[in-house]
């Protein structure tokens, strides 16, 4: 059997920056609106973090957004009160949110926004994601044990077989950690290996 889903397949595309990050501790996050749809869209709040909304075109979700951001004036605004004038209106509607997402941090606009039903999230820094408790129950992202550094937390494998399993079995090897053994599988003796060391031919 194989399972798969689509939040790990994200955690795989982007494996290589989540490295990078849960071992430096540093993030390397950015973004720049992915979307021309105002309302299917990411924000920037005032502590430079972000939130996703997911609204679908429909007036009830439209009446509830508005309140939640404290912007009902928008609800009668003819740029903006029917699907068809979000459309026509789109870029308007977009500096409109931007300014408005920008009034609180995140933190802020999560105690806000979790009153309410429509769609939205907040937006995780690769960091964050080391303590997320469905990416760790998943084993999506793994602990590590590195001789030069300790434990690391690593992006996992996040497609399961049930019959062959893969695993993250050891740290990435550094430049020419396993030359000589695979010249040595291959059938090179270690006078050809020296003598390949000599002429800069290996490391």
């Amino acid at each position: 059997m194989v399972h798969a889903s689509l939040l790990g397949s994200l955690i795989t595309v982007a494996s290589c920056c989540i490295d990078i990050c849960l071992v430096s501790g540093q993030d390397i996050f950015g973004w720049l609106h992915e979307s021309e749809n105002a309302i299917y869209n990411c924000y920037q709040t005032r502590d430079k973090r972000w939130i996703q909304v997911a609204l679908v075109q429909d007036e009830p979700t439209w009446l509830e957004f508005c309140q939640a951001m404290g912007i009902e004036h928008l609800i009668d605004d003819p740029r903006f009160n029917t699907a068809e004038a979000r459309r026509d209106n789109n870029t308007a509607l977009i500096s409109v949110f931007d300014e408005v997402f920008l009034t609180r941090d995140q933190r802020g606009w999560i105690e806000r926004l979790d009153r309410y039903d429509f769609p939205w999230a907040p937006v995780k820094n690769f960091t964050e994601l080391a303590s997320d408790p469905q990416l760790i129950a998943n084993d999506y992202i793994m602990s590590l044990d590195d001789p030069a550094v300790g434990e690391v937390k690593v992006a996992g494998v996040t497609v399961e077989l049930s019959k062959t399993p893969g695993k993250i079995a050891s740290k990435a090897p550094e430049l020419g950690q396993h030359t000589e053994e695979i010249l040595l599988e291959m059938g090179y003796t270690w006078d050809d290996i020296a003598g390949m060391k000599e002429e800069g031919a290996i490391i």
